[in-house]
């Protein structure tokens, strides 16, 4: 009986552990930006990139034009990490000297169906972000795409 509950509490952690990667390695890459609201204003056109690139537990960043309201930003490096909590199901944590995209955000997976995309949405009380995931082939991973939208929600 013992070894049996040992067992089952390794499973549990291998699963959990699995799910972890599975949401990190679907990160990392590049993101191009579709909406970009920060403190509800639209500023995807002050962007110079509208690209995040995540690489492990690093990212580069999209900057701002100096002509963007007063909101100027020349930081594009940070770090990231993924959080699972018990009131948020999943958690991207940005730690960065860009003040547009550094904080907790929420995340949520998304299924286009009709342009055969995954989609990111990032929210926080600051920012707004929906990007859509480069390079991935859509085909090949719906079983992953249905996972992750499963488990962000």
């Amino acid at each position: 009986m013992h070894s049996k509950l040992i067992s089952i509490w390794i499973l549990i952690i291998i699963i959990f552990a699995s799910c972890e990667s599975k949401v990190e390695k679907t990160i990392e890459g590049s993101w191009s930006i579709d909406t970009l609201y920060y403190h509800e204003y639209d500023i995807r056109n002050c962007v110079l990139i509208n690209v995040i690139d995540f690489e492990h537990f690093f990212c580069e960043l999209p900057t701002t034009e100096s002509y963007c309201e007063g909101l100027v930003e020349y930081v594009r490096e940070g770090q990231w990490e993924v959080e699972k909590t018990d009131s948020i199901p999943l958690v991207l944590k940005i730690k960065t000297e860009n003040a547009i995209f550094s904080g907790t955000h929420r995340v949520i997976f998304k299924k286009d169906e009709q342009n055969r995309l995954l989609k990111m949405e990032l929210r926080s009380d600051d920012l707004y972000v929906v990007c859509r995931k480069g390079l991935f082939n859509y085909d090949k991973n719906e079983d992953l795409v249905d996972d992750l939208v499963k488990m962000s929600h």
